[in-house]
C-alpha cells in the first residue's frame, strides 16, 4: 500500500510539551557544513547516543596553560604537572581557541594573559569547567565569569587555588551518567552481566602488566610514579578498597578506564575490578536502616534531564561512591567557591542489604560507602529547593534485565562483538542526522474522559479540595491531601496518579498507582477501562511499548465487547496503541489504529476540535517518521488550521503543532517558514511558561538550530557566487 509509509528508524528521546496534546514535539539537530539537505536517514539501532557520546570518548581532566611568553614561566610547568599529569601548553591563541572548541575534555584554563576579549571566548568554551589567570594588571568581574576562580599575582596563590578545585572537582562531579536509552548504558550493564560470568584472572601476572604500562603512561610524572612503585610493592586484595579509591594510583588510572569505556585498560584493570566486586559482597559493616548521601554540583540542563528521568534507570560511568554523613554530602554540594552558576544537589539513597556494597574510612575520618561496577539505580522522585535532592534506589536487576534483553535479540553474536558494536560512535554524516523526537508525556490531550456508568459516585470532600488546589497550582499540596487520605477509590488513585504523570514526570509512582486502582476495581467487579487506557500511556512514556501495547489491547478488547461503549474514549485508547506502535517503529498499525480513530473524531457524531486536531498531529508524525513529509505536511496544516479556528491563540497545543511544523518543514528543505513556525510557537510559549521552562527551551533551540542551517546555507551560497564571480 503505497500510503504505508516507509519504515525509517530515527532516534528519539521524550519531552512534554503540552499537557493538552498528545503531539511529538520535535527538536531539530543541525547538518554538518558539507550539505544542508534532508536526506534520507539509513537505520540505527533502536538505542540513542547522547549529543557528548558522538564526539570523541575522552574524560580526562585537561589542563591548558596558555603563555604568551613560555620561556619566562618555564619553572610554572611542573608544578601544573604535580597536579594534573595531563597538561597541555599553548602560545597561540587561535589555535588554542580551536582546540578548546572542539575537545570533549573536562578543561582547567590557566592563561597568563589578561586579555578581556580572549577570556571571554575561553569562558564561554563548553569544555572549559574553570578559569584561572596570572596577571597582576587586569581585574575582571567574577559576577560575569563564573566559571573564573581568580585572578592571581603570585603562582603559588594559584596552585593552591588549583590543587582545591581540582580534588573538589575529582570527588564530586566524576561520576557522571549515562541514561536508561542510551547506549553506553546498554554497554555497561552488558559488560557487567559477561564480567559476572567470567572467570577470575590471575592477580599477579595482571598486576605486573598494569604496573609496565603505568609506568610507561606516566613517565616523567615523579609523583604518580612513586605511587605505582608503592603499589608493585604492597598491594593486598583485601586492601583492594583502599588502594582503588583512596590511592592515587590506580585510584585515577581505574576511574578513567572506566569512565572511558577503554577496553585495553580495563583488561589491565579486571582483577582490580574483581578484588573490588569481591570485597563489596563479603562486606558485613553496612547497617540495614540507613541513608547514604553524594553532594555535587551539576548544570541546569544535567539537572532537567534527570527530572525527565524520573522512573527510569541511569548508571554511572564505574563504581558510584556516597557517603554516610549528611553534612558532609552538603558541604560539598553547597561549595561557596567552586561554580556559583552550577546547582547543588544530594543523591539520596536507602541502605538495601539485596546491593552489593563497602565502605571505606577515609583519612579525614569521613565514611566512603562504594557501590559494585555499573550499578544501575532509578531516578524514584526529585525535590526541588536551594539544594535539590535527587532519590535513587538501587535497580541492579533491571540493568540486567536490559543487558539480557539486548542479549537475546541478538543470539547469533557473541557478546564481545556486541560490545564493540556498543562502542562505535557515529560519525557526523554530511546532512542532517535523523530528528532526535520528543514524545508528549500523556494520550489524554483534553478534559477528562470518564467511562460511562449507570451511576456517577459523588466526589469525596477530600477529592473536590484536592481538585481546587490544582487549579491553583498547588500539586505537591494536592498529592500530599490525596495520599493522607484512607480508603481512596479507584477514581481518586486515578487522579493522583496523572498528577504524578502529567504535573511531576514521575511515571514510576503514576503507574503504581494506576494499579492499585486496577486491583480494586478488579475485585469490586468495576469496569477497568479507563484505568487500562491510563497504565497504557505510563508504560509508553516509560519506554515499555509492550506492556503500553498489553494495556491498551486489554482496554480496546473490553470497548468491543461493551456496545455500550464510550466512542472518544475508544479514540483515545486507539491514539495510545498508535503511539506505542510508533515508538517500536511499527509504522503501518499505527498508521492503522491512528486512521481508525480518525473515523471516530471526524464523525459528527463525536467530533471535538481538540481531539481531531491532536489525532491530525499523530498522523503527522507517523508519515514524518516514515519519510513522507510532504503528506505529513498536509496533515499538520490541518490540524493547525482547526486549532487557529476554534482555541485561543495563546494554546501550547497550537505552540505545540507549531513546533512540529517548524521539524516537518525543515525536512522539506523550508528552512525559511521553519523559522516563522518556530518563532510563532515561540512566541506563545513566552505568554504562558516561564523563561527556562523545558518545554519552552526546546523550541528555543530548535530556533537556534534552525539560524544555523539558514546561516550554513547563505555562507554556502556566498561561496558559490564568489566563485562565479
Amino acid at each position: 500500500d503505497k500510503n504505508v509509509p516507509n519504515r525509517k528508524r530515527v532516534v528519539i528521546s521524550r519531552f512534554e510539551i503540552a499537557s493538552e496534546i498528545n503531539s511529538n514535539v520535535t527538536t531539530i539537530h543541525r547538518p554538518s557544513p558539507e550539505s544542508p539537505q534532508i536526506k534520507e536517514s539509513n537505520s540505527i539501532a533502536e538505542y540513542m547516543y547522547n549529543d557528548d557520546e558522538t564526539q570523541r570518548v575522552g574524560e580526562h581532566i585537561l589542563f591548558i596553560y596558555f603563555d604568551l611568553q613560555p620561556s619566562s614561566n618555564r619553572d610554572f610547568v611542573g608544578p601544573l604537572r604535580a597536579i594534573n599529569e595531563y597538561v597541555q601548553i599553548y602560545t597561540d591563541s587561535a589555535t588554542c581557541l580551536d582546540f578548546l572548541n572542539s575537545s570533549n575534555e573536562k578543561i582547567f584554563f590557566i592563561s597568563s594573559s589578561g586579555d578581556k576579549q580572549f577570556i571571554k571566548e575561553v569562558h564561554d568554551c563548553r569544555a572549559v569547567e574553570a578559569v584561572f589567570i596570572l596577571d597582576s594588571n587586569i581585574k575582571i568581574d567574577k559576577n560575569r565569569f563564573p566559571k573564573l576562580f581568580g585572578v592571581y599575582v603570585h603562582p603559588e596563590q594559584l596552585l593552591a587555588a588549583l590543587r582545591n578545585a581540582y580534588e573538589w572537582f575529582e570527588q564530586t562531579q566524576m561520576n557522571f551518567f549515562s541514561f536508561e536509552h542510551e547506549k553506553i548504558f546498554v554497554w555497561s550493564q552488558l559488560w557487567k552481566e559477561a564480567f559476572i560470568n567470567s572467570s577470575d584472572s590471575c592477580a599477579s601476572s595482571d598486576k605486573q602488566k598494569l604496573v609496565d604500562v603505568a609506568e610507561r603512561y606516566y613517565r616523567g610524572n615523579k609523583k604518580i610514579l612513586d605511587a605505582v612503585d608503592n603499589f608493585d610493592c604492597d598491594y593486598d586484595r583485601n586492601d583492594a578498597l583502599k588502594w582503588c579509591f583512596s590511592a592515587p594510583f590506580p585510584s585515577r588510572f581505574l576511574s578513567h578506564a572506566l569512565s572511558t569505556r577503554n577496553p585495553r585498560f580495563i583488561d589491565l584493570c579486571r582483577f582490580l575490578i574483581v578484588d573490588v566486586s569481591y570485597a563489596l559482597k563479603e562486606s558485613t559493616d553496612c547497617k540495614s536502616n540507613y541513608q547514604i548521601f553524594k553532594g555535587i554540583k551539576m548544570t541546569a540542563e544535567l539537572f532537567e534531564k534527570l527530572v525527565n528521568h524520573i522512573g527510569k534507570l541511569i548508571c554511572p560511568k564505574g563504581f558510584f561512591t556516597c557517603t554516610t554523613s549528611r553534612i558532609a554530602a552538603l558541604e560539598l554540594a553547597r561549595a561557596p567557591d567552586y561554580r556559583p552558576d552550577l546547582k547543588p544537589v544530594i543523591f539520596k539513597l536507602n541502605y538495601d542489604s539485596s546491593v552489593p556494597m563497602g565502605q571505606l574510612l577515609m583519612k579525614d575520618t569521613s565514611t566512603l560507602v562504594v557501590f559494585d561496577v555499573y550499578t544501575a539505580f532509578r531516578v524514584t522522585w526529585i525535590t526541588r529547593g536551594p539544594v535539590s535532592i535527587i532519590d535513587l534506589e538501587a535497580a541492579d536487576k533491571d540493568g540486567r534485565n536490559m543487558a539480557l534483553d539486548y542479549k537475546a535479540r541478538y543470539k547469533s553474536a557473541n557478546v564481545q562483538a556486541l560490545l564493540s558494536q556498543l562502542l562505535v560512535f557515529p560519525k557526523p554524516p554530511p546532512r542532517l542526522p535523523p530528528i532526535k523526537r520528543s514524545q508528549s508525556t500523556s494520550v489524554k490531550r483534553r478534559p477528562r474522559i470518564t467511562i460511562k456508568k449507570v451511576s456517577q459516585p459523588v466526589l469525596t470532600q477530600q477529592e473536590i479540595d484536592a481538585q481546587r488546589m490544582v487549579k491553583r497550582g498547588e500539586v505537591d499540596q494536592a498529592i500530599t491531601l490525596y495520599r493522607t487520605s484512607k480508603n481512596n477509590p479507584p477514581r481518586a488513585l486515578n487522579d493522583l496518579a496523572t498528577l504524578y504523570a502529567e504535573k511531576k514526570g514521575n511515571y514510576y509512582m503514576a503507574k503504581k498507582i494506576h494499579l492499585q486502582a486496577l486491583k480494586v476495581q478488579e475485585q469490586k467487579g468495576e469496569d477497568p477501562t479507563e484505568t487500562l487506557v491510563k497504565l497504557g500511556v505510563v508504560h509508553y512514556n516509560r519506554y515499555d511499548y509492550n506492556q503500553a501495547l498489553e494495556y491498551h489491547s486489554r482496554a480496546l478488547k473490553l470497548q468491543h465487547d461493551n456496545q455500550e461503549a464510550d466512542k472518544v474514549l475508544m479514540a483515545d485508547n486507539l491514539i495510545g496503541m498508535a503511539n506505542a506502535h510508533w515508538g517500536k517503529d511499527n509504522l503501518p498499525d499505527a498508521l492503522k489504529h491512528a486512521e481508525e480513530a480518525l473515523k471516530i473524531n471526524e464523525s459528527p457524531e463525536y467530533r471535538n476540535d481538540l481531539n481531531l486536531a491532536v489525532n491530525l498531529t499523530i498522523l503527522a508524525n507517523i508519515h514524518h517518521k516514515g519519510g513522507n513529509d510532504a503528506r505529513a505536511f498536509k496533515f499538520v496544516q490541518r490540524a493547525m488550521a482547526i486549532l487557529q479556528r476554534s482555541r485561543s491563540p495563546d494554546s501550547l497545543t497550537l505552540a505545540s503543532i507549531l513546533n512540529n511544523l517548524g521539524a516537518i518543514q525543515v525536512a522539506l528543505a523550508l528552512y525559511f517558514d521553519a523559522h516563522t513556525s518556530l518563532n510563532r510557537a515561540l512566541k506563545i510559549c513566552k505568554k504562558i511558561l516561564p523563561e527556562g521552562n523545558p518545554k519552552r527551551v526546546v523550541i528555543e533551540t530548535n530556533i537556534k538550530r534552525t539560524k544555523e542551517i539558514i546561516k550554513q546555507i547563505e555562507a554556502i551560497e556566498n561561496k558559490k557566487r564568489k566563485k562565479h564571480k
